[in-house]
């Protein structure tokens, strides 16, 4: 799958991928490693938003935890 480096994810949707990669990761995982700086996104203005995540980052985070 090609990915697109301007994609932007919704938590729920980065935690799909991190499952779907067999590294868990809930929706509040997700969101509290983006507070930590583990995964880098952008938080939204309006907390009803939340955070949104390019595609490109959460695939350099997969890659990161397999090959460390």
């Amino acid at each position: 799958m090609r990915l697109r480096e301007d994609y932007w994810l919704t938590c729920a949707e980065v935690s799909d991928m991190l499952q779907a990669a067999r590294l868990g990761g809930t929706v509040k995982t997700v969101r509290r490693w983006l507070r930590e700086g583990r995964l880098r996104g952008v938080r939204l203005p309006s907390t009803k938003l939340g955070w949104r995540v390019l595609e490109a980052e959460v695939d350099r985070f997969i890659r990161d935890a397999y090959h460390g």
